[in-house]
């Protein structure tokens, strides 16, 4: 029932019929969210709910390397934050990647350099790029947001340790 409700015109009876099973057994939480999958353009908030628990699945068995910093931009202020997945690879930053971001977005990017990565959008409007190189030679995995006050929020998610990266680096 719940990947029904993604679907138009049937989608919104099946979030229906969904927080009417959600409510008979007494969980109000899902039955609430469920329900906005009723109304017009409900599938969107859905959407948003789906993103954020997909991203928390992500950020699981990670580790902060170091805590958000503001850095100046050529024109905005961008906070980043980088965390450490170690023991994966660029595979792993792929499959985390596929996970996150709707798959009618994702594009081809090329750096400066001439490499080329992966970009994508959440249904929760984040943007997230997969690129299999970093400043210190990791795969990285960066998920980016505007801020109300039109910064950037940035967070890197390395795979492999640091060793790796600068063996990589040398290499």
């Amino acid at each position: 029932m719940n990947k029904a409700g993604y679907i138009p015109v049937i989608g919104n009876i099946a979030s229906a019929i969904n927080a009417g099973m959600h409510a008979v057994r007494g969980n109000w939480k899902q039955a609430a969210w469920a329900a906005t999958g009723a109304l017009p353009g409900g599938q969107f908030v859905k959407g948003f709910k789906a993103s954020r628990n997909v991203l928390k699945q992500v950020l699981r068995g990670s580790k902060q390397i170091r805590k958000n910093k503001w850095k100046s931009g050529k024109k905005r202020l961008t906070r980043v934050g980088i965390r450490e997945k170690t023991g994966q690879s660029y595979r792993n930053a792929l499959k985390d990647f596929y996970r996150l971001v709707d798959k009618s977005t994702i594009r081809r990017f090329k750096s400066k350099d001439g490499k080329t990565g992966f970009m994508g959008r959440m249904r929760n409007g984040y943007e997230v790029k997969v690129r299999s190189w970093s400043s210190d030679g990791r795969p990285t995995l960066e998920i980016n947001r505007k801020t109300p006050s039109g910064g950037l929020k940035k967070l890197k998610m390395r795979y492999g340790s640091q060793a790796q990266g600068n063996n990589r680096r040398r290499g």
